[in-house]
């Protein structure tokens, strides 16, 4: 038994004088090889869900606030205009997407919030009057008021429940 192990040991040390190159190119080989079957199998989770265990107390409790709830998967889209969104090109731009964004397959439509949720808006071009009435319906709503539009009017935001956990993939 120790006979043949040593006979082979014996080979490779041979080898290895005889044909160096050719013995470091077979290990750069074999180790570029394992590198990328390794490589291939590692996955990247960027959900904060999955970086605690399942029996957190934390996950448990926000697993069952959900559950209670019926809390959905949100993404927040925020839209920042330096001059303020309260103007017509803006809000009618907005209003367009919030639309196009109600559209996708992978959004729980009748769940979008936005300002458009909160007052209705003309389709086509707005006034300076129609958005006097969006800004005023907007700050006359303490529910949601101050969570679409920024209390300095510089951004608004959309918030947009996913059918599903891994759908942000399919809405970016």
């Amino acid at each position: 038994m120790f006979s043949s192990l040593n006979a082979i040991q014996s080979a490779i040390v041979e080898l290895g004088i005889a044909r160096p190159k050719l013995v470091l190119t077979g290990a750069l080989i074999v180790t570029i090889v394992l590198l990328v079957a390794l490589v291939l199998r590692v996955t990247v989770d960027t959900d904060p869900e999955n970086m605690l265990s399942s029996s957190n107390p934390v996950r448990v409790l926000n697993k069952s606030i959900a559950e209670e709830f019926g809390a959905k998967n949100m993404l927040v889209l925020g839209i920042v205009d330096d001059e303020g969104v309260l103007n017509p090109g803006t809000l009618a731009n907005a209003a367009r997407l919030v639309e196009d964004i109600k559209a996708l397959d992978r959004v729980e439509s009748e769940g979008v919030i936005s300002f458009a949720s909160i007052t209705s808006v003309p389709e086509g071009d707005l006034s300076e009057a129609d958005v006097d009435r969006i800004a005023a319906d907007i700050a006359g709503n303490s529910l949601l008021g101050r969570r679409v539009i920024s209390e300095d009017g510089m951004a608004l935001a959309i918030y947009i429940p996913l059918k599903e956990k891994g759908d942000v993939n399919g809405v970016t």
